[in-house]
């Protein structure tokens, strides 16, 4: 007597369903490329801080602050979402964090760059991504429908995963080629 085999949860089929629908894809996409960035600007900003004051706790302190707004914006981010609209809230995000990031890199460049500055770029990523985690994923369910919601959410979830390792990998690779200016900008 043989055990029965595990039935998958969904099927490979079922992801490029999902991926042929262009306001699945629109959505998803968004959130792997603001995934990526946000694993690459990490590294940048946690190898370039250490390298400008020789302190582990200063690395730290700015990954404390860019996971802060996480714990305390939940239900700000929730009552603004129903008043305002889940694109709406999502695209000022978006556009905010677009604008902290042009900041960033134009200082970089400039070479005015300070960890203070790298400080509070951490903090507003951090506001950014307290939006981004419930307000995107709430559109993918939408999008998606009801009927596929879990697969919508496991694939987001895989693809979350794989920005934890591409991000790293590409911030190693600019920063080493392109210095923190190449990796922010």
């Amino acid at each position: 007597r043989t055990a029965p085999r595990p039935v998958p949860f969904f099927s490979a089929g079922e992801v490029r369903t999902l991926l042929a629908e262009p306001a699945f894809r629109r959505v998803w996409g968004l959130g792997a490329a603001t995934g990526v960035a946000r694993w690459i600007e990490t590294l940048a900003v946690g190898v370039y801080a250490y390298d400008a004051t020789d302190s582990a706790f200063i690395v730290a302190l700015l990954t404390m602050l860019r996971m802060l707004p996480l714990a305390f914006l939940g239900p700000v981010v929730g009552a603004l979402t129903d008043r305002v609209g889940h694109k709406r809230v999502l695209l000022a995000g978006l556009g905010g964090i677009f604008l902290v990031v042009a900041v960033l890199a134009g200082l970089a460049w400039s070479g005015l760059i300070e960890v203070w500055h790298l400080a509070l770029g951490a903090l507003l990523g951090g506001v950014y991504w307290s939006i981004d985690i419930p307000v995107r994923r709430s559109l993918l369910g939408t999008v998606s429908g009801p009927e596929r919601v879990a697969q919508a959410m496991s694939t987001d979830a895989a693809t979350n995963n794989i920005t934890r390792a591409v991000g790293p990998a590409l911030g190693g690779l600019l920063l080493a080629v392109l210095g923190l200016e190449g990796a922010l900008g």
